[in-house]
C-alpha cells in the first residue's frame, strides 16, 4: 500500500514520496522497492538515498538493477561488487550494459577488472547521468525500451520514469504482443517530444506540484 501511494505521488508530479524517501523512516518499510522510486523522480544527489537503501536493506536483483537505471557513474563500484555475487551477477550485467554499454568483450563480461580498465578508458563524467555509454537522454531512454533484453518488469518501471519525469500519459500494454507493445512504443516517442524536455545527462523532473 505505501509503495503504490508513493509511486502514485510520483505519477502525479508531487514531491511528497521523494521527500520522505530522503529522510530515513519510508525507504526502511519499503526496501529496496523504494530504489524504483528514487529511479521515477530522484536527482543526481540521490545517490545517497540509493546507498542508504542497500545499506538498510542489503544488495538484491532490484536494487542492482534500479541503480542501472538510474545511471549515476559512480555507482560502478557498486555494481562490480555485486557482479562477483552469483545470485546478482546477471542483474549487474544488465546494469553495467545499460549505463556504460557494451565495452567490455563477452569472454570478460564477468571480470570487474576490465569493466574498472573499460569504464576509466570511457571517460564519462560523474556528473552525467549515463546510458549506453553516453548521456541520457529521453530519445535513448524510449530507443532503450524496445531492446528485447527488457522484461516485462523493466519495461514498466522505465514506463514509470519517463512518465514521472516528463508528465507525459503513456499507455503502453505490456501484456499485449510485442508487436503492439513496439507499436504503442513508437506513439509513446511522439507523446515524450512534446513533454517538457530534460537536458541531455541530467535527472531534472518536471515542475513539481
Amino acid at each position: 500500500m505505501a509503495y503504490e501511494a508513493a509511486r502514485a505521488l510520483l505519477l502525479w508530479g508531487a514531491p511528497d514520496a521523494l521527500e520522505r524517501l530522503r529522510a530515513p523512516g519510508l525507504s526502511r518499510v519499503l526496501g529496496t522497492r523504494a530504489a524504483d522510486l528514487v529511479v521515477m523522480g530522484g536527482e543526481a544527489r540521490d545517490l545517497e538515498v540509493l546507498e542508504r537503501i542497500g545499506h538498510e536493506s542489503g544488495l538484491d536483483a532490484r536494487l542492482v538493477r534500479a541503480v542501472g537505471r538510474f545511471g549515476h557513474p559512480l555507482t560502478w563500484s557498486l555494481l562490480l561488487h555485486a557482479l562477483v555475487e552469483p545470485e546478482l551477477a546477471e542483474a549487474a550485467l544488465d546494469a553495467l550494459v545499460g549505463m556504460f554499454g557494451a565495452i567490455v568483450p563477452a569472454p570478460q563480461a564477468r571480470v570487474p577488472a576490465a569493466w574498472r580498465e573499460a569504464i576509466a578508458e570511457l571517460g564519462l563524467s560523474e556528473d552525467v547521468r549515463a546510458l549506453n555509454g553516453a548521456p541520457w537522454t529521453v530519445a535513448a531512454a524510449v530507443a532503450e525500451l524496445a531492446e528485447e533484453r527488457c522484461s516485462a518488469l523493466e519495461l514498466a518501471a522505465r514506463l514509470d520514469e519517463l512518465r514521472a519525469r516528463t508528465g507525459a500519459a503513456l499507455v503502453v500494454e505490456l501484456a499485449a504482443p510485442m508487436r503492439r507493445v513496439r507499436e504503442a512504443l513508437g506513439l509513446a516517442r511522439a507523446e515524450l517530444a512534446r513533454a517538457a524536455p530534460i537536458a541531455a545527462g541530467r535527472w531534472s523532473a518536471r515542475r513539481r506540484r
